[in-house]
């Protein structure tokens, strides 16, 4: 598939699904359920209203935002990738923001693995990115929110 054949909308998205139900999928569905779990995809399948979502240890939506100062800056030290959306998710709702889903609204992610990649200063970019989160991330948001998110809400499972 080239990005010329991706659907311009839902009504085209959906015929296309229908007429292959392999093409599509629901994104990270096989290895993390509750990344996209808020989003809750039966209900955008049907729905023509928007509606809210609560947030999710995790949680890894596709969103859009309107540039303002009063959003918490995005965590420099997550580049490329693995922690960088998620963690500014996770900031966006410790700061008090909510999460709404659109049901005109999609997007097409194609697949990339970049977990085992290893770093210039050894190790993987997996165990380089779970340190910055758990010794440097974390205290920081607790610093600037007065809680990160592990502190009240309980760890979903898959």
């Amino acid at each position: 598939m080239t990005a010329i054949d991706l659907p311009p909308t839902r009504k085209v998205f959906f015929k296309q699904w229908e007429q292959n139900d392999d093409l599509y999928d629901e994104f990270h569905r096989s290895n993390c359920r509750r990344c996209h779990r808020p989003t809750n995809f039966r209900k955008w399948y049907t729905t023509r209203e928007v509606y809210d979502v609560s947030f999710e240890l995790k949680f890894e939506p596709y969103f859009v935002v309107r540039k303002s100062p009063t959003l918490p800056p995005f965590w420099e030290h997550f580049t490329g990738f693995g922690q960088n959306k998620v963690s500014w998710v996770e900031e966006v709702a410790a700061a008090g923001y909510r999460f709404y889903v659109s049901p005109d609204s999609f997007l097409i992610h194609i697949n990339h693995d970049y977990k085992n990649q290893p770093t210039k200063h050894g190790g993987s970019l997996k165990d380089r990115i779970v340190c910055e989160y758990l010794e440097f991330f974390q205290p920081y948001v607790k610093r600037v929110h007065g809680t990160y998110l592990y502190d009240s809400l309980p760890e979903s499972s898959d």
